[in-house]
């Protein structure tokens, strides 16, 4: 079995599991500000 390990689908991969990582912890945190915000809470983001 001959394996070949790709360094620039490697890089690109692990920039977007980065990326995406940030997308969605920053997302996901506007949700809770959202909600409070909706619940009549004064939240804000530090």
């Amino acid at each position: 079995m001959n394996l070949h390990f790709d360094k620039k689908l490697f890089l690109y991969l692990s920039l977007a599991f980065i990326g995406m990582t940030i997308i969605g912890t920053v997302s996901h945190e506007c949700g809770h500000l959202l909600s409070a915000k909706l619940m009549g809470f004064n939240a804000r983001i530090n």
